[in-house]
C-alpha cells in the first residue's frame, strides 16, 4: 500500500499538485495558500487515481474512454487488489498470484475478480479511500474565502468521487 501511494504520488498526484500551486504563483498568493493550494492538487490526485483504479472494475467502457479490465490484464496491483490481498482469504490470493503475479490469466478471470473485488469489500473499501482523500483536499479549501472560484474546486472534487466514467 506504501509502495502503491508512492507511485501515484509520484504520478497523477504531483500532476494535480502542480497545477494547482502554478495557480497560486501566477496570482501571486500568500505562500501558506500556495501551500494549500498544492495540498489541495495533491490529495485530488490521489482521490482521482484511486477512483479511476476503482472505475477499471466498476466502469463500462463508454463511460471510461478505455477497456475496463486493462490494469488485470496489464497485471497492474491497484488499490482494490492491495486491499483483496489484505484479507487473506487462502482461495483469493491464488487467484491473484495464478493470474497477475504468474499473469496467467483466462477466460472469465476477469469477471471472477470483479466478483472477488466486490464480494471481499475491497471495492468499497477503496471507494471510501478515495472519499476520505477528496475531504482532504476539500479541508483546504476552507484556507480561502468562500467564492464562486472556491465553489467551483469543492464541485470539483465531489465530482471525482462520484464520476462514473
Amino acid at each position: 500500500e506504501e509502495q502503491y501511494m508512492q507511485v501515484i504520488k509520484g504520478k497523477t498526484a504531483i500532476l494535480f499538485a502542480s497545477a494547482c500551486e502554478v495557480g497560486g504563483l501566477i496570482a501571486e498568493e500568500q505562500s501558506n495558500k500556495v501551500e494549500a493550494l498544492r495540498l489541495y492538487g495533491e490529495a485530488l490526485g490521489v482521490s482521482f487515481q484511486m477512483v479511476d483504479d476503482f472505475l477499471d472494475y466498476t466502469g463500462t467502457k463508454t463511460g471510461l474512454g478505455k477497456d475496463i479490465g486493462d490494469d488485470f490484464r496489464e497485471k497492474k496491483i491497484t488499490l482494490p487488489i492491495i486491499y483483496s490481498l489484505q484479507t487473506q482469504n487462502q482461495i483469493n490470493q491464488k487467484f491473484w498470484s495464478r493470474t497477475l503475479e504468474k499473469g496467467n490469466q483466462e477466460i472469465g478471470d476477469f469477471e471472477t475478480a470483479k466478483k472477488i473485488l466486490a464480494d471481499d469489500g475491497s471495492l468499497e473499501r477503496t471507494r471510501l479511500e478515495a472519499i476520505h482523500w477528496a475531504n482532504a483536499a476539500k479541508k483546504q479549501l476552507k484556507k480561502f474565502p468562500h467564492n464562486k472560484l472556491n465553489v467551483l474546486l469543492s464541485r470539483v472534487t465531489d465530482y471525482v468521487v462520484t464520476r462514473i466514467s
